[in-house]
């Protein structure tokens, strides 16, 4: 088995050890801008009447479970990097008494927004995260998902409270074909949604 991926170059001990140090270095000036840019921003504009009420109106329609929020919802509950209970938030919705289909659209297309940022995060992550796995195991994982990644994508997004997000984001990292990975995902999104529908038509 060694003998078949024997063609892969693998990092050096001395290359990964100066990738994480320029990784880490990169990271510091990351936060230290971000810091810098949130301290001025707040001096500049410490009263934005303007960014205040946009910040308000999204976050009364979350708390509100306006159709509008469950889009927000959906696209926070789709970021890899956010847990965020989207399945509740939709239930929600429907007891508020949202329109069903509208409800459901919304809620997919939002999420589906957050999976192409899951994705391209991984993608764009993929050439360091290289640097620390052995690559070949991940031509393996490559090949495997190329196989039964299909399955994987419609489990996960079938089934509400799973982290479909998380799939989505290692998708990304080994280049898994985008059009099969929304294919799939749009599918399992309407059957787990489809079942939320279920419970709430059960428990009304």
């Amino acid at each position: 088995m060694t003998e078949r991926y024997s063609f892969i170059y693998e990092s050096s001990t001395r290359q990964k050890i100066r990738i994480f140090l320029v990784t880490i270095f990169v990271l510091i000036v990351i936060i230290a801008l971000m810091i810098t840019l949130i301290k001025t921003f707040n001096y500049a504009f410490p009263k934005s009447t303007f960014l205040n009420s946009i910040k308000e109106s999204v976050k009364n329609e979350i708390v509100n479970f306006t159709p509008a929020g469950l889009f927000y919802s959906g696209f926070a509950g789709g970021l890899f990097f956010l847990p965020f209970p989207q399945e509740i938030f939709f239930y929600f919705g429907l007891k508020k008494g949202n329109p069903i289909i509208l409800s459901t659209f919304l809620m997919i297309v939002g999420f589906l927004f957050a999976q192409l940022i899951d994705y391209i995060c991984g993608s764009k992550m993929s050439r360091f995260i290289l640097y620390w796995i052995s690559k070949k195991k991940v031509y393996k994982i490559r090949r495997y998902t190329n196989k039964y990644g299909a399955f994987g994508i419609f489990v996960f997004n079938s089934i509400p409270f799973l982290p479909s997000q998380l799939i989505s984001f290692a998708l990304g990292i080994t280049k898994y074909n985008i059009y099969r990975l929304y294919f799939y995902t749009i599918i399992g999104s309407i059957i787990r949604h489809t079942l939320i529908i279920g419970f709430f038509f059960i428990t009304s």
